[in-house]
């Protein structure tokens, strides 16, 4: 089960890049208590789901004709911050589309307050699995209203 980058584990445990890949790569775990983000190996403080502020961006993106590398980039509260956590990307290529619901997902449940749902391997998995299979929307606004469907039937389900 995946939606992009986003992939859950024969444990359980959602992950946010590829895991499996060289040792010094960087993943992003998704816990119940926050983010752990391991680079090169090496594990990093969590950042709890009540500092996630206002999610500015995930994955590879472009900024002024420069690639930026795989990561998630948030606004953090306490201090006010932007933490942003590398991934290294999997062998394969994420489906445009994917790459668009996982960002509008992130950006809900981030800037609504909601965090800490991501957390919640279940409710992820019921969302996931509702957007995974989606094809492109007519418009930008119908992507935001198939994420918030799949995430008030994901809380409904649970």
């Amino acid at each position: 089960m995946e939606l992009g980058p986003l992939v859950r584990g024969d444990d359980g445990v959602w992950t946010l890049g590829d895991k499996e890949g060289k040792p010094g790569d960087g993943w992003i775990l998704f816990l119940p208590d926050g983010l752990e983000h391991w680079d090169h190996g090496v594990r990093q403080p969590v950042v709890p789901w009540s500092r996630l502020m206002l999610m500015e961006s995930v994955g590879p993106i472009w900024r002024n004709r420069t690639r930026i590398p795989a990561a998630l980039i948030v606004t953090v509260r306490h201090p006010y911050e932007t933490w942003t956590a590398r991934f290294t990307r999997h062998p394969h290529r994420y489906a445009g589309t994917q790459m668009y619901f996982l960002q509008e997902l992130f950006k809900q449940v981030i800037n609504e307050g909601e965090a800490a749902c991501l957390g919640d391997p279940e409710w992820l998995a019921q969302v996931v699995g509702e957007l995974a299979p989606q094809r492109m929307p007519w418009s930008w606004k119908t992507f935001g209203e198939v994420v918030t469907r799949a995430r008030k039937s994901a809380t409904a389900a649970i």
